[in-house]
Parts: structure tokens; C-alpha cells; sequence
């Protein structure tokens, strides 16, 4: 229950004020998403035509660049005796983004950071339907759009923002259901049948855009306007109405440390959270390149040639206009016939354009190499010549989207270690243990996991087939060719069969196999009585299957013995191994 209502409610007009604050920039990211959307998008004509959709070329790009594919997790630990822990929470983590289908995520966050701040938020519920810290579930992770977002805009750096907070829409009904959660005020909030608002300026929501015609199209169900801004001072989450005025309730935010907001920050300004947009490189550039080259249109539709005549020839002209080709035609000796042609698109016009196009490519860190746009990028040495060229600016955004997805990896661990529902079986070799992994979420939580495991993402670029097969080419020549012998030996085999098959399948040349390639039966095995040295090969002592181990959540030995076992890796001795 709220009781100090002088304190409440001092959190609403904080929370007015940084809107306020922020509002220029709410501006200038509406301005350039509209050059992005162009002048054909929702029936929109207060636009000029844009012939070179640079900003969208460049925004669409980038984003595909960066965040192709969901980040894989890597989890590595320096302690041997974690590295079973490791591997079991590197297969949860990674199952958990599969089922959440992080890669539409992944792509609005970046997209969403090339106009600006890219914010993210997680949390185990959506706001407002259920209890937001119940351990019922993993998290979800959502895109905050700058027009729904506020924080403190006088802190200079994003971890020393005192509040961050988004704004959500809550089914009416939904709220009423979970009435229990919230303050008596609830009573008091008043729903509305539309989402289509006004910033503090009178200015509609960039979603308004869609709607095209301006009018405002009925909701199914009534809904709610609501603000959760996080409080990093005393660690609380506020769920207020800023349109009503109502504090519907505070609770104690439970989730990880960094909290439940981070920004994407592709372009760092120096003393401000707020950074400069890689697309506001090209704002200008995309005007001017399209104001010339529509210039130029028009000067290409007026360019005519004509045959002009002086008074007094009029009729020899009509002849010459009437007639076929090939045509003989009479006309009076002297008539004054000479040609005139219109001038065109000025070369002036036309150079200054591709000099844009130019410089457009130079800002955007030759991007147009990267998407495979380049002609010299149509050989594998041409290829990575340009790629080495569009390096530098490119990299460093993408060590920006790793950061943040880092941070989220580390989020989910701490989330998986709390989960007590989760119940899934998941398999993978282990190189270097012969017995069975067992994970459960008793295992994760003593010790603390992120203490001892250290989190990175990988594989968030796009990756083709012929790529795919030089890296599967490479590790035959790197490592099975020479070490086929030691290899043997220790009961690996190489498959030249499934080789052949996935060579064959990157290659696009599955219906030339058959034609390439003729498959004998394999070798009878050695008649019985016959000797045989050691085991069979890819099999321990015990006849087992070697590196095949099972993984689940669901615990196989007794709660004593597993104390006991975590009691001593906390002491630094070296564990049992399960099974043995």
C-alpha cells in the first residue's frame, strides 16, 4: 500500500519533467525515421520524391549486417571443476533464445539504435498482466522505443541514471483481474479505446504514422496508458499513470543488478547517454543527393529536339511534321529550317550526384561492399580486400551489439538460476568427461555461476553457404588430415561419407552427388574368435558411447550426496564425477 503521498507522487512530476527534457530529441529521431520511410509509405504525400532511399539503403543494411542471426553463447570458466556446470548452462541459455526467437529482437534492437538509442528491457512478465518478479518463467526481452522511453537526462553515463522507465498499454479487464498487485487507486484509472496519443508538444506518436489518414482506429479492448520506471536508488519499480496522475504501486525490483533496462549505443557522445545516431551522418547527404537527382529528373523530362523555321515557313514545317519516313516532300526553295535541341540534366548535376553516392559509401563504411554490392567483392580475394576496407566503423558497432548482448547472456544466467520450472533434456558431446551431466537448477544456484563463468556471444553476422564450407574445408585440412593417426587411435573417425554429402550439399550440387560419388557397401565385421585390439573404436572400457552425454534439469542423485559434492568444489577440491 502507498502512504506517503507527498513522495509518491513526486515521482510523476520527475518523470514529466525528463519528457519534457527530451522531447528535441524525440523530434529529430521522428524527422529521420520519416526519411526512412519515404514518401510512399502509408498514403503519405507532404513528402518530396525520393528516388535514392539512402537513409533506408544504409539503416536496413547495417541492421542486417549486424544482427543477421540470435547470438550463440559461449560460456568458458578458468575453474575445472565448474566446466561441467559451464557447458550444462550453455545448452539452457542457448535453447531458451531458440524457443524465444531472439533474432527479430536482436534486429529491432539494432535498427532501433541506428536513429539513436537502442534500449532494451527484461523482465519475467509483460507489464501489468501478473506479477512482474513471480519465478514462474524466463524473462522476456522486448525493444523500448524512444517514444515510449524516459530517464534522467542529467546523468552523463547510462549506469548513473537515477531512473529509466518505458511506457506500456494494459488491457483494462486484465489490470482489473490482478487488482490485488496494485494500490486502491486502480479504482480511479479511466481507460481508453484507442493508442493513438500526443507528445507534450501536441505532436502524434511516431506509430500514428501508419494510420496515415489521421484518425484514430478503435481498440478491440479498452486499455490503459501506464509508466514502470525503475528507481536505481532505492531498487523499485513504479507502475504510475502520468495522463491521470495515479502511483498504482511500487514493489522491490528482484532481477538482476545492471537492472531491467540497457541501451544500445552505437555512436558515443562524450558526457551524455544520448548518442548521435550513425544515420544522422547521412541526413543531409540524402536530402541534397535527392534534391538533385529530382533537379535532374526534371531537366531529363524537359530536354527536347525540335526543328524550328522563321515566319512564313509554317507550311513547309507541317509538311515535314506529316510526313513518313523515307519521304519524299516538296518544299519552296530557302525555307529555314534549323535544329534546336533543350539542354538536359546539367553534368554539373549529375557529377555532384555521384559524388554524394560517394561520400555515401565513405560514411557508411563502404557498406555496399559488405552487402556484396561492390563489383570487386564478386571474387573470394576481391571479397576480402573490401571487406578489410569496411573493417574499422563496422567493427565497432558490432562490438557495441556484442556488449549488449553479453549483458543480456549474463542476465539470462542469473535468470536460469533462479528458475525452478524449467524441466527440458538436452544433449551434447563433452570432451574429457565419461559420465553422465546432470543439470538442475539446485546445481546453479550454489555456486553462483556468474562469479566463476564468463559469458560471450558470437555468430550474430551472416555466414553463406560457401562460407560454411571453407570453415567445414578447414577443419579437415587443419586439424583432421594431420592428426587422422592420433585420432584413429583414440577412436575418432572421420565421416568422408556425411563430408561428401555436406560438401556436396553447400555447393548447391546434391543432384550431381550420385554422378561424382559411388558408395560400396561397408566392410563385413572380423569373423567371430577373431582378436581384436582394445575396444571397439569410439567406445570406452565400459563399452559405452563415448562423448555422448545426457543433460537435464531434473536431478538423478540425492539431495545429500549433492550437497555434499557442492560443499567441496565451494572448498576448491576437485569433484566426483557422477557415476564413477
Amino acid at each position: 500500500m502507498l502512504t506517503d503521498s507527498k513522495k509518491t507522487y513526486r515521482i510523476i512530476d520527475v518523470v514529466e519533467q525528463h519528457r519534457n527534457v527530451l522531447a528535441d530529441a524525440r523530434e529529430d529521431r521522428k524527422a529521420a525515421i520519416r526519411q526512412f520511410e519515404g514518401p510512399r509509405y502509408a498514403g503519405r504525400s507532404d513528402m518530396d520524391r525520393k528516388p535514392l532511399m539512402m537513409v533506408q539503403l544504409a539503416a536496413s543494411g547495417l541492421t542486417f549486417v549486424l544482427a543477421a542471426n540470435r547470438p550463440q553463447y559461449l560460456l568458458t570458466t578458468r575453474h575445472p571443476q565448474m566446466a561441467y556446470h559451464a557447458v550444462s548452462a550453455e545448452l539452457a541459455m542457448n535453447d531458451i533464445c531458440d524457443q524465444q526467437e531472439h533474432v527479430s529482437f536482436y534486429q529491432e534492437l539494432v535498427a532501433s539504435g541506428m536513429f539513436g538509442l537502442g534500449m532494451r528491457w527484461m523482465g519475467l512478465a509483460d507489464p501489468g498482466t501478473e506479477d512482474f518478479h513471480g519465478m514462474s518463467a524466463m524473462p522476456i526481452l522486448k525493444v523500448v522505443d524512444f517514444d515510449d522511453l524516459v530517464y534522467d537526462p542529467e546523468a552523463s553515463r547510462f549506469d548513473e541514471a537515477q531512473l529509466i522507465g518505458h511506457r506500456f498499454y494494459a488491457v483494462y479487464d486484465r489490470l482489473l483481474e490482478n487488482a490485488d498487485q496494485y494500490d486502491e487507486s486502480l479504482k480511479r484509472l479511466k481507460s481508453r479505446d484507442d493508442v493513438r496519443g500526443q507528445d507534450e508538444r501536441g505532436e502524434d506518436y511516431l506509430r500514428s504514422d501508419a494510420q496515415g489518414n489521421g484518425s484514430s482506429a478503435e481498440l478491440l479492448y479498452p486499455v490503459v496508458e501506464l509508466w514502470n520506471i525503475w528507481d536505481r536508488e532505492k531498487n523499485l519499480i513504479w507502475t504510475v499513470s502520468l495522463e491521470q496522475g495515479l502511483v498504482l504501486r511500487k514493489i522491490n525490483y528482484k532481477g538482476p543488478a545492471r537492472g531491467p533496462y540497457d541501451g544500445l549505443n552505437l555512436c558515443p557522445v562524450l558526457g551524455n547517454i544520448l548518442p548521435a545516431a550513425p544515420i544522422y551522418n547521412i541526413l543531409d547527404l540524402d536530402e541534397l543527393a535527392n534534391n538533385l537527382y529530382n533537379k535532374a529528373a526534371i531537366q531529363a523530362i524537359r530536354q527536347k529536339n525540335l526543328d524550328v523555321v522563321e515566319n512564313g515557313d509554317e507550311d513547309d514545317a507541317k509538311k515535314m511534321m506529316a510526313a513518313n519516313d523515307g519521304d519524299a516532300v516538296p518544299i519552296k526553295a530557302g525555307s529555314s529550317f534549323k535544329p534546336y535541341s533543350s539542354p538536359g540534366p546539367a553534368a554539373s548535376n549529375i557529377s555532384m550526384i555521384g559524388d554524394a553516392m560517394d561520400r555515401f559509401r565513405y560514411f557508411m563504411g563502404n557498406l555496399d561492399a559488405v552487402l556484396g554490392l561492390d563489383p570487386a567483392a564478386e571474387t573470394a580475394r576481391g571479397s576480402a580486400q573490401v571487406l578489410g576496407q569496411a573493417g574499422a566503423r563496422i567493427s565497432f558497432y558490432r562490438q557495441q551489439v556484442n556488449q549488449v548482448a553479453r549483458h543480456i547472456g549474463q542476465d539470462l544466467l542469473f535468470w536460469l538460476q533462479q528458475d525452478k520450472s524449467h524441466n527440458q533434456e538436452l544433449a551434447r558431446p563433452i570432451p574429457g568427461i565419461n559420465s553422465a551431466a546432470v543439470y538442475d537448477w539446485r546445481a546453479s544456484q550454489a555456486p553462483d555461476l556468474r562469479r566463476f563463468v564468463q559469458v560471450e556471444p558470437y555468430s550474430m553476422q551472416p555466414v553463406d553457404p560457401q562460407q560454411r564450407l571453407a570453415g567445414m574445408m578447414q577443419i579437415v585440412d587443419s586439424i583432421l588430415v594431420p592428426l587422422a593417426g592420433p585420432a584413429m587411435q583414440q577412436g575418432v573417425m572421420p565421416n568422408v561419407k556425411g563430408l561428401i554429402h555436406e560438401a556436396a550439399r553447400l555447393s548447391h550440387l546434391e543432384d550431381e552427388e550420385p554422378n561424382m560419388v559411388a558408395y560400396a557397401p561397408p566392410p563385413p565385421p572380423p569373423a567371430q574368435g577373431m582378436p581384436q585390439q582394445g575396444p571397439p573404436p569410439g567406445k570406452g572400457s565400459s563399452g559405452k558411447p563415448k562423448g555422448q552425454y545426457q543433460h537435464t534439469y531434473r536431478s538423478v542423485r540425492s539431495s545429500r550426496g549433492h550437497d555434499a559434492q557442492m560443499a567441496g568444489q565451494m572448498m576448491g577440491q576437485q569433484p566426483q564425477q557422477p557415476g564413477v
